[in-house]
């Protein structure tokens, strides 16, 4: 997940300073998509409950890589699609939305974007092979659920009331 996280902000970044734009993630926005990926995505994930499958697959080796094929394919998949995303709202999405370009409407909504990409890379990273079912035994995990709520309210706050601090 930070992987991802990381590419993707260093990249829109920089792409927004060769384009001419200040930065669309300040400091504080930074910290906050930080807090979400290092702080909650962990509690998130690390208190989701084991499945049958990890209870009987084999040990890995010692030698074998920490990031997996799968994990990787998964890094590169999220990070295009999310620099697709943000890059097309922060190069077009002024006149998609119908807002001023590089203006604070304009970077919230580039910012909202970001977190919950990053949102749905947390349901993602719940699986690290090679299946794809993002949301299976999702009931199973009332702790997964309730970082997720957290994290939309949070989200909400500091988009509606974190006014000039947040940027």
């Amino acid at each position: 997940m930070q992987l991802t996280v990381n590419v993707v902000a260093l990249t829109v970044t920089f792409l927004s300073a060769v384009g001419g734009y200040q930065p669309p993630l300040n400091a504080v926005m930074m910290l906050w998509v930080n807090l979400i990926m290092d702080t909650m995505g962990a509690l998130a994930l690390g208190t989701e409950p084991p499945t049958d499958e990890l209870l009987l697959r084999a040990p890995y080796k010692r030698d074998s890589s920490l990031v997996s094929r799968p994990m990787w394919r998964n890094i590169f998949v999220q990070s295009v699609y999310q620099l697709w995303l943000l890059l097309f709202m922060l190069f077009e999405g002024p006149e998609f939305f119908s807002c001023v370009d590089g203006s604070t409407h304009h970077f919230t909504l580039l910012f909202n974007a970001f977190v919950f990409c990053q949102l749905f890379n947390e349901f993602n990273a719940r699986e690290i092979g090679d299946d794809f079912r993002p949301l299976s035994g999702l009931h199973k995990s009332p702790m997964f659920i309730a970082v997720v709520v957290v994290t939309v309210l949070g989200q909400y706050w500091i988009v509606e009331k974190g006014g000039e601090f947040t940027g």
